[in-house]
């Protein structure tokens, strides 16, 4: 659930990043009356679906008086036909006739883009940005999010921004808002890339150099939670919202929100539920009302109030799919969290039955089946989900994961990890299940290695529980030991972490 919080922030942060457009002040374009018949022909050709006779006399008119906005136009009218090699060709004479243009190098880059050609778009970019005024840089970066985030690959996607951006991260001469919009953007690549660590680096980073903007601490302190570094959070949240009434930012602020769901996360954490509803009552904005509903109802649940919590979700409003979607998931995790698994089985085989190519509802069913020791119909549920997504690195990984787990078909097991990890290079789970099956293997050396990466990735009480009964098994038990402490510093009832140590006689 951590994870999804961490982008409800992003999202909230990129509305209060939004840019109002430019406008211009209406100038008299010194066009004479040939110019002017000509593109009036040269509409009129595109009307009649005519783009190439369109594009080349708007490319004519633009050789006889160089501007962007003739050369432009004769860019967009073969791009809106589909017919980006004439574009293309367009924009490389535009360029060559005005290098010092950053529109046209804007046109590449975004033919780069719309053609998959990701690796060519960091040096029309990059040109792009170096071309435009100081005072617009920002604005321009923040809004490469929307190109970067489509990028399937996302470690990639994070590389190719870093090389475009980094150059502004460590520029002197960057304004501080240039530079802050940088390392916003590269941590938001960064986070979908789940590279955690490089983007904890850059927001410690944004809070030291502009410790007066709310934003940065608002996405640390999101951060530190999804870290399970509860008390650093905490004190990012607080940051916030002093800086945040200082700034007088507007009440309905969408920001405002994220900060009570993670603080009443905190609270809800440490089982101090009265101030949990306390912070989850100061939230007014319809639109999220979901998402504090369904912490309400966590808080409920674990003071052994099911039948409320359940009552309280399924009372809500449910005008949209996302909503019937957040309250499917929301009354799952309550009894998944209440160890209610026939009911959370009878629940999601239900919302089966009414859509049957499902496949997120397939993945949440297959877990509980494997919770539940169904193993038959996991692997069933499983199977269908990568037939419908063969690109679903969690259906891999939890094939795999558990067949290492009860040491069956550990090469099968091996190889589907392995897939999981080429689509999700940096997902610390799936480096921990890989390191599993390591171990079911008897590869101790490898597989502690391996869980030693994942730990450094991502602290986290399962990864701990793993790394702990691998150093046992290497006769390091004072290690495992201190593993397992630790462990439970992060999460002290993490159901993995109590079952290990209690295996092995240690005491929690």
């Amino acid at each position: 659930m951590k994870k999804y919080f961490l982008i409800a922030v992003l999202a909230a942060l990129g509305s209060a990043f939004a840019q109002s457009p430019n406008l211009s002040d209406v100038v008299d374009s010194g066009m004479d009356a040939n110019t002017l018949y000509q593109l009036l022909l040269a509409e009129m050709l595109r009307v009649e679906n005519r783009p190439l006779e369109a594009s080349a006399l708007y490319s004519i008119e633009a050789h006889r008086t160089p501007t962007d906005q003739l050369f432009e136009r004769a860019v967009i009218i073969p791009a809106e036909a589909r017919d980006l090699q004439t574009a293309r060709a367009v924009v490389n004479e535009w360029i060559r006739i005005m290098p010092a243009s950053a529109l046209a190098r804007s046109y590449l880059f975004q033919l780069n883009f719309s053609q998959r050609q990701y690796a060519e778009m960091t040096a029309p970019l990059s040109k792009f940005l170096e071309l435009t005024p100081e005072a617009d840089k920002a604005a321009h970066i923040f809004r490469l999010t929307r190109f970067f985030s489509a990028i399937p690959d996302k470690t990639q996607a994070a590389k190719y921004l870093a090389l475009v951006l980094t150059p502004y991260i460590d520029e002197p001469k960057s304004t501080p808002r240039t530079k802050s919009a940088a390392r916003i953007t590269l941590v938001r690549a960064q986070l979908d890339a789940a590279l955690y660590a490089e983007a904890l680096v850059q927001l410690r980073a944004i809070t030291a150099e502009s410790p007066e903007s709310p934003d940065g601490w608002l996405l640390l302190g999101a951060l530190e939670l999804q870290e399970n570094r509860f008390a650093d959070s905490e004190k990012s949240f607080q940051k916030f919202l002093t800086l945040a009434e200082e700034a007088k930012l507007a009440n309905n602020n969408p920001t405002y929100v994220q900060a009570y769901l993670g603080l009443a996360q905190l609270a809800e954490h440490r089982k101090d539920y009265a101030a949990a509803q306390n912070w989850l009552i100061k939230i007014e904005d319809s639109k999220e009302l979901l998402a504090a509903q369904l912490r309400r109802a966590s808080i409920l649940a674990k003071q052994n109030k099911l039948s409320e919590a359940r009552a309280l979700i399924q009372n809500l409003p449910e005008q949209t799919l996302d909503q019937a979607r957040g309250k499917l998931l929301g009354e799952l995790q309550l009894l998944r969290d209440s160890n209610q698994i026939p009911e959370a089985i009878a629940l999601l085989q239900k919302a089966l039955a009414a859509g049957p190519k499902d496949a997120d509802v397939m993945y949440e069913l297959a877990m509980l089946h494997d919770k539940a020791k169904n193993y038959a119909e996991m692997e069933s549920l499983l199977k269908q989900v990568i037939a419908l997504r063969p690109n679903s690195a969690a259906a891999y990984n939890a094939l795999g994961y558990s067949l290492a787990d009860r040491g069956l078909r550990l090469e099968e097991a091996k190889e589907l990890i392995e897939k999981a990890l080429a689509l999700t290079p940096n997902d610390a789970y799936i480096q921990d299940s890989l390191a599993w099956v390591l171990f079911r293997m008897g590869q101790h050396g490898a597989a502690l290695a391996q869980l030693q990466a994942a730990y450094n990735a991502r602290a986290d009480a399962e990864i701990g529980a793993h790394m702990g009964e691998v150093l046992w098994q290497l006769n390091r038990k004072e290690d495992a030991i201190k593993a397992w402490r630790e462990a439970q510093i992060i999460n002290a009832d993490n159901p993995t972490l109590l079952e290990t140590m209690s295996r092995f006689g240690v005491k929690p």
